[in-house]
């Protein structure tokens, strides 16, 4: 990131929108560990919009109990 001449191949961002400034730092820790989760990057990648939409959200509930 700290080279302009490096290039890196992306396959995947996640831009969460954040609406709860409390909440921000759980919010990136959960996201991280559900990327880190074995299965969930490539599941991210093949998955409609709409699975990855219940993943996070599945991911997200999961926090707040």
């Amino acid at each position: 990131m700290d080279d302009p001449a490096r290039t890196l191949d992306v396959r995947l961002t996640v831009w969460p929108l954040v609406t709860d400034a409390e909440n921000q730092v759980g919010l990136l820790a959960t996201m991280l560990g559900l990327l880190q989760q074995d299965g969930t990057y490539q599941t991210l990648l093949t998955a409609s919009p709409e699975e990855v939409a219940e993943v996070i959200a599945a991911a997200l509930a999961a926090t707040t109990r």
